[in-house]
């Protein structure tokens, strides 16, 4: 947990009152506490102030051609990375494939109905009728 002595206020001047600004300091301290977090048990984090930041990052990151899937991230559809990997050629398995890899077949996606269609009753697919 941070500890709120690590948080830097500043002082009260009428900018302070700024309800964006004070957001988006609050959102810049937290992504700069929890960066460094996930860094101390050896992740490579990365914080965006924007969702186009965002975008550019981890489009920088994946490789032209590469598979890439994701699970049911709301951020992710946001900052549009769905259409940006697709024109980077990469493979995308959506996360309802995710969660039964034999129900994916590449030459169905973009078909939303025929992404699952071979699901075994009763198991867990986050997926209901």
């Amino acid at each position: 947990m941070t500890d709120i002595k690590e948080f830097n206020f500043g002082t009260l001047k009428s900018s302070a009152f700024d309800v964006a600004a004070i957001k988006k300091e609050y959102y810049r301290q937290n992504g700069s506490a929890c960066v460094k977090a996930l860094e101390k048990h050896h992740f490579d984090a990365h914080f965006c102030e924007t969702k186009e930041d965002a975008h550019e990052l981890i489009l920088s990151l994946v490789p032209d051609g590469g598979t890439v899937g994701f699970g049911d991230s709301h951020t992710l559809f946001e900052i549009d990375l769905d259409d940006g990997l697709k024109t980077k050629g990469c493979t995308v398995i959506p996360h309802t494939c995710a969660n039964n890899v034999h129900s994916y077949r590449a030459a169905d996606y973009g078909n939303r109905a025929a992404w699952a269609p071979n699901r075994t009753p009763g198991r867990s697919s986050g997926i209901t009728s």
